[in-house]
């Protein structure tokens, strides 16, 4: 792919077509949720351990953006060992049960960090105010952009946005937003960014496309 398009240009679109054809599946669903659309995955759970078994119940808790398909996995831990399960999570609520003879320390989700999320743990039985948004949060719309793209932040105090590039380079920083602000990418060239907002040490991010 890289030789056949080394001195070309292509979208987004062009990478759906050879990912279709490389897995012989429709991946389409893929780039619409990690791509296209906004936000991410907040998961909300909790386990506890009866017997030999484990259980473990997850809930996508955001309120932007669609219930994400990703594969996710999860780290039950003792004092002694650890084992790791990796689950397809397709729906807002997953219940999962798993044989464990040891006596059960933590569960953790996503323990090597492999997924943009956020996420919390709540002890069994506790109910939890559904209140999902984050205490940061970021959006960015049209998607794709061009010309340009308006960013919306839902913070506390105004935040400073980082735009990145495919190649983790700084593309553009955009101090003291406190709301909302319009970005100029006519001269960016195709491809996806990413806009991170920072507030202190707390982070929020949002994918976009530009297509020219």
């Amino acid at each position: 792919y890289y030789e056949e398009n080394r001195y070309s240009t292509v979208t987004t679109y062009d990478l759906i077509e050879l990912v279709n054809d490389v897995t012989g599946e429709d991946m389409s669903w893929f780039f619409d949720e990690w791509v296209f659309d906004v936000g991410y995955p907040f998961f909300q759970y909790s386990a506890y351990q009866s017997s030999d078994t484990v259980y473990v119940d997850i809930t996508q808790i955001q309120d932007h953006g669609p219930i994400f398909q990703t594969y996710l996995d999860i780290r039950i831990s003792s004092t002694t060992s650890s084992e790791i399960h990796r689950e397809f999570i397709t729906e807002r609520n997953t219940h999962l049960e798993y044989i464990f003879s040891d006596r059960m320390m933590s569960v953790t989700l996503d323990p090597n960090k492999e997924i943009i999320k956020a996420y919390r743990f709540v002890e069994p039985g506790v109910e939890e105010p559904q209140t999902s948004i984050p205490e940061l949060s970021i959006s960015v719309f049209p998607n794709p952009a061009n010309p340009t793209v308006n960013i919306e932040v839902d913070a506390r105090f105004p935040v400073d946005i980082l735009i990145y590039n495919e190649l983790g380079e700084i593309m553009e920083t955009i101090p003291d937003v406190a709301h909302e602000t319009a970005l100029d990418v006519s001269q960016y060239p195709s491809g996806i960014y990413l806009a991170i907002a920072e507030e202190g040490n707390r982070r929020a991010f949002s994918r976009f496309v530009v297509l020219r």
